[in-house]
């Protein structure tokens, strides 16, 4: 019988659990667990990614920002080619009901630089969506 005022053993336990965070490297474990697994949940986290291709024989770069909303972006992996490729990869999950993202990317193969803008937007209701500009 536990005393008035004190907490079980399982309450404690309960209570160190829910006070303990998770850190960086667990998120994105569970983020990359529930993309790969294809849950419901995963619906409403978007993957984008950042990068920047210098080149003498071509050019490309992409980046993203948030327009609208609040959004947590966990850090999903990191491609590194030395001298061509340094790629960014995050999960995209969005902490208001609604949220404006504008992704830009522009590449230059063929001497002429193309740029390119995508609206992606997300709705409580419906999850993401995506609206080409170019």
């Amino acid at each position: 019988m536990v005393e008035e005022g004190r907490m079980s053993q399982e309450e404690e336990q309960e209570e160190e659990l829910s006070n303990d965070k998770l850190n960086e490297g667990e998120i994105r474990e569970l983020v990359k667990k529930a993309l790969k697994e294809g849950s419901h949940e995963a619906m409403f986290i978007l993957v984008l990614s950042e990068w920047n291709r210098p080149g003498s024989s071509f050019t490309d770069w992409g980046k993203f920002e948030a327009l609208y909303g609040e959004i947590e972006k966990i850090f999903l992996d990191h491609i590194y080619d030395y001298p061509t490729t340094n790629e960014y990869s995050y999960a995209i999950i969005p902490k208001s009901k609604l949220v404006i993202i504008l992704f830009q990317w522009a590449n230059d193969y063929q001497g002429q630089m193309e740029e390119h803008e995508e609206l992606y937007v997300f709705t409580y209701a419906t999850g993401w969506k995506s609206i080409s500009l170019s």
